[in-house]
C-alpha cells in the first residue's frame, strides 16, 4: 500500500479542521507503507511537516503518538537551501516475499509556486529525474552498505493530463522528461499530482 503524495493538506474540511489528524490516523490504520511527499504536504510549511512525521525521519512511527505517520515520507529532491543535502529520507526498502523493493520518492520541482513561500524558505526542490536516477543507481550498485533493492520503484508527485503512456513519454513536460530519462535502474514509476 503506497502513495505518491498529497495525503495531507488540501483535505476535506473534516480532516483539515483537525490538523489532518483524521487522515493520518486513517492511513496508519489502513497500513500505508510508504509515500512520496506531495506539494500539499508543504502547505503549512516544512516545520509543520516535520512535526507530522517521526523524529528519526525513518518512518517507523511513534506508537504513543497516533497522529504521526507510521510510514516514511520520501523526498529525494527536497534539499536544504542552496545545497544538494536531502532533508527527508530519499528511499526505503521493503521486503515482500523475499524480494527487496526499493522505493524512491520525489516531488514536483514546481512546489515553490504551489505553496506559500513563507514555510519553505529553507528548501530547494531539485530536479526529480536527477534525484531518482541518483538514488536508483545507489540501490542497484551492489553495495549492501548503502541500500540495495531487487526492484526500484519511483514514487513521483508529478504527472500528466494524459493516461496514454506513449503520449506521456512524448510530451514536453517535466514528467515527460522523467519518463523518457529514467535510468534502466528504475523499474516502475507511480505518479500522482
Amino acid at each position: 500500500f503506497l502513495s505518491s503524495g498529497d495525503n495531507i493538506g488540501a483535505s476535506t474540511f473534516e480532516s483539515f479542521i483537525s490538523n489532518d489528524n483524521p487522515t493520518i490516523d486513517a492511513l496508519n490504520a489502513a497500513g500505508l507503507e510508504v509515500s512520496a511527499v506531495g506539494n500539499h504536504e508543504f502547505d503549512q510549511g516544512f516545520a509543520a511537516l516535520l512535526d507530522r512525521i517521526p523524529v528519526s525521519l525513518g518512518g517507523t512511527g511513534d506508537p504513543t503518538d497516533l497522529h504521526k505517520t507510521q510510514f516514511p515520507y520520501l523526498g529525494a529532491n527536497v534539499y536544504a537551501k542552496d545545497t544538494s543535502n536531502p532533508l527527508l529520507p530519499e528511499y526505503t526498502v521493503i521486503e515482500k516475499g523475499g524480494v527487496k523493493l526499493g522505493f524512491v520518492g520525489a516531488v514536483t520541482q514546481e512546489t515553490t509556486s504551489l505553496v506559500s513561500p513563507a514555510g519553505i524558505t529553507m528548501l530547494d526542490f531539485g530536479d526529480p529525474l536527477v534525484a531518482i536516477n541518483r538514488v536508483a543507481a545507489q540501490l542497484s550498485d551492489g553495495n549492501e552498505a548503502n541500500g540495495e533493492a531487487d526492484v526500484v520503484i519511483a514514487l513521483v508527485h508529478d504527472g500528466s493530463n494524459s493516461t496514454n503512456c506513449a503520449t506521456i513519454a512524448a510530451e514536453p513536460t517535466h514528467f515527460g522528461d522523467l519518463v523518457r530519462g529514467a535510468s534502466a535502474d528504475v523499474d516502475v514509476i507511480f505518479s500522482a499530482h
